[in-house]
């Protein structure tokens, strides 16, 4: 797959994910504080996929340390979800996140 079909598979997964936000409205105790369930499950979903296409490139798996740090990088953005999925793509190649 390349970059711009992976930038689209994620921004179609957390579009999905984004989708399910009002049925996931409380808040959850996630580590030490507590943050709303939908973003705990978005956060969740992008570090296994990431994971999956860094595994299939041989690289060494991320830490949700390292999706957090992106999703905080991708936040103010006008558009939050594509800057993620960007993010997200490069970490897959190993561009910005290495282990």
């Amino acid at each position: 797959m390349n970059r711009q079909k992976l930038i689209d598979h994620f921004r179609s997964l957390l579009a999905a994910e984004q989708a399910k936000r009002s049925k996931r409205e409380k808040y959850v105790l996630w580590g030490d504080e507590e943050v709303p369930e939908w973003l705990k499950a978005e956060l969740e979903m992008l570090l296994r996929e990431v994971n999956a296409q860094r595994e299939a490139r041989d690289l060494k798996p991320v830490q949700m340390r390292d999706i957090r740090r992106l999703d905080t990088m991708a936040c103010g953005h006008s558009d939050y979800s594509l800057k993620l999925a960007l993010y997200c793509v490069e970490a897959c190649y190993g561009d910005a996140v290495e282990p």
